[in-house]
Protein backbone atom coordinates (compact mmCIF):
# COMPACT_ATOMS: atom_id res chain seq x y z
CA UNK A 1 0.00 0.00 0.00
CA UNK A 2 1.25 3.49 -0.79
CA UNK A 3 0.27 6.46 1.32
CA UNK A 4 0.90 10.17 1.01
CA UNK A 5 1.44 12.45 3.99
CA UNK A 6 0.68 16.04 3.05
CA UNK A 7 1.19 19.47 4.59
CA UNK A 8 4.49 18.59 6.19
CA UNK A 9 7.13 21.12 7.19
CA UNK A 10 9.39 21.99 4.25
CA UNK A 11 12.45 20.87 6.25
CA UNK A 12 11.09 17.32 6.67
CA UNK A 13 13.63 14.58 5.96
CA UNK A 14 13.35 10.87 5.26
CA UNK A 15 14.52 10.23 8.83
CA UNK A 16 11.74 12.45 10.19
CA UNK A 17 9.11 10.41 8.36
CA UNK A 18 10.67 7.12 9.48
CA UNK A 19 10.59 8.30 13.11
CA UNK A 20 6.95 9.41 12.74
CA UNK A 21 5.94 5.97 11.48
CA UNK A 22 8.28 3.70 13.46
CA UNK A 23 5.64 2.80 16.05
CA UNK A 24 3.63 1.14 13.30
CA UNK A 25 6.16 -0.66 11.16
CA UNK A 26 9.28 -0.32 9.12
CA UNK A 27 8.38 1.66 6.03
CA UNK A 28 10.00 2.68 2.78
CA UNK A 29 9.96 6.42 2.18
CA UNK A 30 9.84 6.69 -1.59
CA UNK A 31 9.96 10.44 -2.00
CA UNK A 32 9.67 13.74 -0.18
CA UNK A 33 8.50 16.45 -2.53
CA UNK A 34 8.02 20.18 -2.09
CA UNK A 35 6.10 22.33 -4.55
CA UNK A 36 4.96 25.92 -4.58
CA UNK A 37 1.17 26.25 -4.48
CA UNK A 38 0.16 28.29 -7.53
CA UNK A 39 -2.66 30.05 -5.67
CA UNK A 40 -1.13 30.79 -2.27
CA UNK A 41 2.55 30.93 -3.23
CA UNK A 42 3.34 28.78 -0.18
CA UNK A 43 5.67 25.79 -0.23
CA UNK A 44 3.82 22.50 0.28
CA UNK A 45 5.71 19.36 1.27
CA UNK A 46 4.48 15.78 1.08
CA UNK A 47 6.01 12.37 1.73
CA UNK A 48 5.22 9.29 -0.32
CA UNK A 49 5.58 6.10 1.68
CA UNK A 50 5.35 2.41 0.79
CA UNK A 51 3.95 0.05 3.42
CA UNK A 52 4.03 -3.70 2.84
CA UNK A 53 1.05 -4.53 5.08
CA UNK A 54 -2.26 -2.93 4.04
CA UNK A 55 -3.69 -3.31 7.57
CA UNK A 56 -0.80 -1.29 9.00
CA UNK A 57 -1.25 1.33 6.29
CA UNK A 58 -4.91 1.70 7.23
CA UNK A 59 -3.93 2.04 10.92
CA UNK A 60 -1.44 4.79 10.04
CA UNK A 61 -4.10 6.67 8.07
CA UNK A 62 -6.68 6.32 10.87
CA UNK A 63 -4.30 7.44 13.61
CA UNK A 64 -2.32 10.21 11.91
CA UNK A 65 -4.75 11.86 9.48
CA UNK A 66 -5.61 15.39 10.66
CA UNK A 67 -3.05 15.36 13.48
CA UNK A 68 -0.52 18.03 14.32
CA UNK A 69 3.14 17.35 13.57
CA UNK A 70 5.73 20.07 14.15
CA UNK A 71 3.01 22.72 14.23
CA UNK A 72 1.31 21.64 11.00
CA UNK A 73 -1.96 19.76 10.59
CA UNK A 74 -1.00 16.85 8.33
CA UNK A 75 -3.19 14.83 6.02
CA UNK A 76 -2.60 11.12 5.52
CA UNK A 77 -4.36 9.11 2.82
CA UNK A 78 -3.88 6.26 0.41
CA UNK A 79 -1.99 7.32 -2.68
CA UNK A 80 -3.78 6.98 -5.99
CA UNK A 81 -0.54 5.97 -7.71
Amino acid sequence: MNIVISNMDSRTTVSDVEVLLKEFSEVTVRQIRSIVNAYSGKLQTSAHVQIDDRTIGEQIIAKLNNTEVEGALIGVKESKR
